[in-house]
């Protein structure tokens, strides 16, 4: 079939019924005997056309795009080249127990896959990010390895049971979108399938990115809030220090063993005569006496006295019948740290003070 454009022939030639290559009339055998110039397309640079036409059918059959998605890689791709990718978060330790359902739900994503139409051994889990939060991806190794992969190409598709499940943070957030458009990876949750490398994909998923990560911060505040609220009514039960325990009733009293209030009487006597926390350590080592803490299971263990215990219990309000909250604030100076550090503030800046 021919057709001219701008007074130059050209040649429509169907391929495969789903794609048309125009070639120029000149470049082929159906035009007149002319001299050969070194510029025109060989039949060998022809050939090469319409094998590109055909990888790239591949990457990209035509079906109907869904909810913004347009170039979903269905099971035909070879398994080496193309996975689909499961990814699986919980953001806390105690989530991975006490919300199972949750985990469940999100295991059976591979279910949705196969409906999907990749095979299962085109499916791989990503699980390594339970118990992690995702505000940063600094620490998250499963994150990070779906990053990788994206980029190698080698993702097909990434399935969530919410999009927001995959990061917090919109500056990791956003890259993630960069290399799934680049790459022609589409990421889809229980709401549908988005592409990325289109307008519409790529603004409801920059959305959902914002929306999580403002839901970050509101979360953390409202329950701040009602942390503060309720410290200020002097009924947020905070833990105990050795030798204080609470009752059913939530009233505080004395430990009713005897051996951890006379060691803790005699810390404070001694303190008062010596008026010096290392002369109170000294005194209990050359006498060999322990002190009572608490392991991390909140079980009383007794342990050699070190200087910052003795401090912790001479400086601890609770033992002067007093409720305070607020002493110290959480820092992060390094920015690569996984854990804040905690800052004793000054007494006039503690949140709650009751006697």
């Amino acid at each position: 079939m021919r057709s001219s454009s701008h007074g130059s022939s050209q040649v429509l030639v169907g391929y495969r019924e789903t794609l048309v290559l125009r070639i120029p009339l000149t470049a082929t055998t159906l035009a007149p005997s002319q001299p050969l110039v070194p510029t025109k397309l060989t039949r060998e640079a022809v050939e090469e056309l319409v094998l590109l036409a055909g990888e790239c059918e591949m990457l990209c059959p035509l079906i109907p795009p869904l909810s913004g998605g347009s170039c979903l890689q269905t099971s035909n791709m070879p398994s080496s080249t193309t996975f689909r990718r499961s990814s699986i978060r919980q953001s806390t330790p105690h989530q991975q127990i006490s919300n199972q359902e949750s985990l469940r739900l999100q295991y059976a994503l591979q279910d949705r896959a196969q409906s999907l139409g990749w095979h299962t051994e085109d499916v791989e889990i990503i699980d390594a990010d339970l118990g992690l939060t995702g505000a940063s991806a600094q620490h998250r190794t499963g994150f990070q390895e779906l990053v990788g992969r994206v980029t190698l190409g080698q993702v097909g598709i990434i399935l969530s049971v919410d999009v927001t499940r995959l990061s917090r943070n919109c500056s990791d957030w956003y890259p993630l979108l960069d290399v799934c458009g680049y790459r022609c990876c589409l990421i889809a949750d229980n709401d549908g399938i988005y592409d990325p490398g289109t307008p519409n994909g790529r603004l409801l998923l920059g959305l959902k990115g914002q929306l999580s990560e403002l839901e970050l911060h509101t979360i953390r505040a409202r329950m701040t809030a009602g942390l503060l609220n309720k410290a200020k009514r002097g009924e947020l039960a905070l833990m105990l220090p050795v030798g204080l325990v609470r009752d059913a009733l939530e009233r505080v009293h004395k430990d009713p063993n005897q051996e951890i209030q006379d060691r803790l009487d005699l810390i404070f006597t001694t303190f008062l005569r010596l008026r010096s926390a290392s002369k109170v350590l000294g005194f209990l080592n050359a006498h060999e006496l322990g002190i009572p803490r608490r392991d991390r299971f909140g079980d009383v263990i007794w342990k050699k006295p070190t200087g910052a215990a003795i401090l912790q219990i001479l400086k601890n309000p609770a033992y002067a019948g007093a409720f305070v909250y607020g002493r110290t604030r959480s820092t992060r100076r390094d920015p690569n740290a996984l854990h804040s550090k905690q800052v004793r503030l000054p007494m006039d800046e503690w949140k709650c003070a009751y006697q």
